[in-house]
């Protein structure tokens, strides 16, 4: 085995684009959505490529704008529930509104289905946001 470095930082999330109605959190298979979703809703966009640790400064930084995020796996230990987790425990009332993967058994289909069928497509999580941040 190859020693264990002296130190190892974590990739900092990337902003990939500005906006200026809030912030979409999102990665791997699912950033596509997100870069749609930020482009219809005029938001900024986040790779949130390490989600633990989360990246603070970027949550401090967007605490007080509607935050999405879209993940293609379960809610719980998720990337939403970890930032609803970050802004309790500092005591801050952001708006953050999270789209995950249903809790149901996953029939076959393509990307595009099973995305449609769990609701993190980008029309479905623009269809819900219609009025989430009103």
């Amino acid at each position: 085995l190859s020693p264990a470095p002296a130190s190892f930082t974590f990739p900092a999330w990337e902003k990939l684009q500005d906006g200026e109605h809030g912030a979409v959190l999102s990665f791997g298979a699912c950033l596509k959505t997100g870069k749609e979703v930020a482009d219809a809703a005029r938001m900024a966009l986040y790779d949130a490529r390490s989600l633990q640790p989360l990246d603070e400064a970027v949550l401090d930084e967007i605490a007080q704008k509607p935050i999405v995020v879209i993940e293609d796996n379960a809610p719980e230990g998720g990337l939403c529930e970890g930032v609803l987790a970050y802004y309790a425990a500092k005591g801050i009332s952001a708006r953050v509104r999270g789209f995950a993967l249903k809790k149901e058994f996953v029939t076959v289909g393509t990307v595009a289905q099973q995305q449609r069928a769990n609701g993190i497509d980008a029309q479905s999580v623009l269809e819900a946001l219609t009025n989430a941040f009103r």
